[in-house]
This record gives structure tokens, sequence and C-alpha cells, in this order.
């Protein structure tokens, strides 16, 4: 049991500390499904934004939040920019 917490914690690790290599995974996968899609109602997108944790401007986890949704929502018209 003490063996899958010390895991899941050094996998929770990794995954932060690879977070640029995530995103860019992410973006690559979505690609993919792009170019298989043939009408524009098949269409799927993801709008993705992070934020981590900075104690010299985050007073608590809320600002974190609303900082990853401020870069979703520009990620998201970004993507609409480019589609038109």
């Amino acid at each position: 049991m003490q063996q899958t917490k010390i895991n899941n914690l050094l996998n929770i690790a990794k995954d932060y500390i690879d977070i640029y290599g995530l995103m860019h995974k992410l973006e690559q996968s979505m690609e993919k499904i792009k170019e298989k899609e043939d009408a524009d109602w098949e269409r799927i997108s993801i709008a993705s934004g992070y934020s981590e944790y900075n104690p010299k401007i985050d007073k608590d986890t809320a600002e974190v939040i609303n900082r990853a949704d401020r870069k979703m929502y520009e990620n998201k018209i970004t993507m609409k920019l480019l589609e038109d």
C-alpha cells in the first residue's frame, strides 16, 4: 500500500515536470484526430490551459485555477481564429 502511494506521487511529479511535453503530445493527438474527420460536424477540439502555484502571486488555489481558466479561454480564442 505504501509503495503504491509512493509510485502515485512519483508519477504525479513526473507529469508535473513534463507538462510541456504532455501538452505537446495532446496537441499532436488532436491533429491526428482532425486529419481523419470528414465532416465539420464530426470535428472535435480541446481548449487547454494550465497554471502552477506561485507563492509570490497566489493567495489561494482559486487564483491558480482562474489563471489556468484564462489560459484555456485564450487557447480557445486562438483555435477559433485559426479555423477561420
